[in-house]
């Protein structure tokens, strides 16, 4: 994924840095971020309650946590829709 983002890194007007990380092993000191934002993540943690507590810990007093994730369903079609995402999200970090 950081390969296909290369190219809007390069162009953008602005300092960004892309890394590779495990929200469980996020190597940031505490209070270090105003905002933090995920994308269909949380589907692939193991531990997503550890996760989220470990994205709190790097946000500053007051910081921004904004989530846009997907669950499962009991419904058809959303049940096979939302296991097919968990399952490519996991495969190939879709």
């Amino acid at each position: 994924m950081l390969e296909v983002a290369r190219p809007r890194v390069a162009a953008y007007d602005g300092e960004i840095d892309v890394q590779v990380a495990d929200v469980h092993e996020l190597d940031f000191v505490d209070d270090s971020f105003d905002q933090v934002f995920t994308s269909c993540t949380f589907c692939s943690v193991p531990r997503p309650v550890e996760g989220v507590v470990s994205l709190r810990r790097v946000l500053k007093p007051g910081g921004e946590l904004y989530m846009f994730e997907h669950t499962g369903s009991r419904y058809y079609p959303f049940k096979f829709m939302m296991n097919l995402m968990t399952f490519l999200t996991r495969r190939v970090g879709l």
